[in-house]
């Protein structure tokens, strides 16, 4: 029994090898930009921050982006610390290379949105 699982194993691992190996490194690229991943996206991420002298800040952030035909849009949040929570960052990146991204940065203290 044990022989016929390693060799099934061995038998899917080497097709998957014998696949890939024909793939070059654009091709690669390609796929991986061009995979399907949804309309929609949520993520929660940590940002450290190092100085040269070695300290270190954390920022913590949400994010939500969503396709709008090619073009994407994105908006991001900080919520910790204190100091930039409340933040907040819009993108709109657009498919047409003649056509320059906006970008808009709320500031929270200020009350104001700016365009950047």
């Amino acid at each position: 029994m044990k022989t016929i699982f390693l060799s099934v194993i061995l038998l899917m691992c080497s097709a998957v090898s014998l696949s890939a190996a024909g793939l070059t490194g654009r091709d690669v690229m390609l796929k991986a930009k061009n995979r399907p991943d949804g309309d929609t996206r949520y993520a929660t991420l940590t940002m450290t921050l190092i100085q040269k002298n070695g300290n270190r800040r954390e920022r913590k952030l949400v994010s939500w982006a969503m396709d709008v035909g090619k073009d994407s849009k994105r908006v991001m949040f900080f919520t910790y610390p204190g100091d930039v929570k409340g933040t907040g960052f819009l993108t709109w990146d657009y498919d047409d290379a003649k056509r320059e991204d906006d970008r808009w940065l709320y500031l929270p203290a200020m009350k104001k949105t700016r365009r950047i």
